[in-house]
């Protein structure tokens, strides 16, 4: 009898562990990894649209996709000496506001901007991040509706995930004359694992991360409609033509320098730009007017080729 109750007890054990495994691999993770909205990770944010648009002369515009979703950004008006036309690209889980600041430093140095929220993030429709698959396509189409606006010169600049996004899109449509691409990383498996290990503790070289894990990066890519292999920026860079200013923090744990360099090799017109100090989101802080200036210098002279 209590052998009979033990075999009980295992096989629930059994089922319920099986279970908690299915949902963890096959529900949970690849979500976690590419669905923006509905939040799996994170809570929502209300967008800043009365304090961005109080703060930056322009309006709002909508656009929609090749798979007919309507994105939203915002363009500010040109300055009275246009140097260019800048496309704004957030990191991942965040949105065209982020960029209240930036926008404002551009338009005062002479370029219009335009920031926008990428599919699935702030006001644009979508519910999951492709990590540029679908979102060079968004940005070919932008580039449509602002030629049709006078938009000249017309360039991106992206911080991590829209990092990524920038160069593809340069490799995508060369229209794109010049980016700026910040912390961002070369490899999308590479980048996942990493962020993996670094949440849950679990080594790199573990069973979990080298055998499991994949198959949660290969579920969250089918979800989101697209190859996991056709998103990596490195295979992309050596198809850009336009100058890129590359720039990374030496102490960014989230996507490692090593990401970075790796990406530099491959690009023909590089200027690669290493920050002491800074992690992955404080590039700007840490390097203050030096690392300004260095942008400024580089968008001066690219914008004129």
């Amino acid at each position: 009898m209590k052998m009979i109750k033990r075999f009980k007890t295992f096989f629930l054990l059994f089922i319920i562990l099986g279970a908690l495994f299915f949902l963890i691999t096959y529900w949970l993770t690849p979500r976690m990894i590419v669905q923006v909205q509905p939040p799996i990770v994170g809570t929502e944010v209300e967008p800043l649209k009365d304090l961005f648009f109080k703060s930056n002369k322009g309006h709002y515009f909508n656009w929609y996709s090749e798979d007919q979703l309507k994105l939203e950004g915002f363009i500010s008006d040109r300055p009275t000496l246009c140097k260019g036309t800048i496309i704004l690209l957030h990191g991942i889980r965040s949105r065209k506001e982020s960029f209240l600041s930036l926008g404002k430093w551009l338009f005062d140095h002479g370029y219009q901007f335009v920031a926008i929220d990428l599919r699935g993030h702030g006001m644009s429709e979508g519910t999951y991040c492709s990590f540029g698959y679908h979102e060079k396509k968004d940005i070919h189409l932008l580039i449509d509706e602002l030629e049709k606006k006078g938009c000249s010169r017309i360039g991106v600049f992206g911080q991590s995930l829209g990092g990524a996004i920038g160069l593809q899109a340069m490799a995508y449509d060369h229209r794109i004359k010049f980016g700026i691409i910040e912390s961002t990383f070369y490899n999308f498996k590479a980048v996942c694992t990493h962020y993996f290990s670094r949440l849950t503790g679990i080594s790199t070289q573990s069973f979990i991360t080298q055998k499991i894990f994949p198959f949660c990066i290969d579920k969250a890519s089918e979800l989101a409609g697209f190859p996991s292999d056709s998103v990596n920026p490195s295979h992309y860079c050596n198809q850009i033509e336009s100058p890129v200013l590359l720039a990374h923090g030496k102490r960014d744990q989230r996507i490692p320098l090593f990401h970075a360099q790796k990406n530099a090799k491959k690009i023909k017109n590089v200027t690669h730009l290493e920050i002491n100090e800074a992690g992955h989101l404080n590039l700007h802080q840490i390097g203050g007017k030096e690392y300004l200036n260095v942008i400024l210098e580089f968008l001066n002279k690219s914008s004129t080729r």
